[in-house]
């Protein structure tokens, strides 16, 4: 419950960025679903969105943009390019 009040604290605020670590962590599928909904929409509106995630299969789904961290540099991924298909790509395949 904690995790979808700060989420809907954050979405309901008027804030122009929203820095989200995270934001999927201990949710269920509906929650989950209901999240990415919203920063869909934060972007859509003109909203500016930074979302850390490890679930790459929903990151597709949402993002305009991937950058993954390799070494001590950021690596920019085309948003064209899957995010797991990017990662495999930069740290092997698991």
């Amino acid at each position: 419950m904690r995790q979808q009040l700060v989420l809907g604290l954050a979405f309901s605020s008027p804030a122009k960025y929203l820095l989200l670590d995270e934001p999927l962590n201990a949710l269920d599928p509906t929650w989950s679903r209901r999240a990415l909904g919203w920063v869909r929409a934060a972007a859509d509106g003109r909203r500016g969105v930074l979302m850390s995630s490890h679930l790459l299969d929903t990151i597709d789904a949402v993002c305009d943009g991937m950058v993954f961290i390799k070494g001590h540099e950021l690596v920019e991924v085309s948003s064209g390019q899957g995010a797991r298909e990017a990662y495999d790509r930069l740290y092997g395949a698991v």
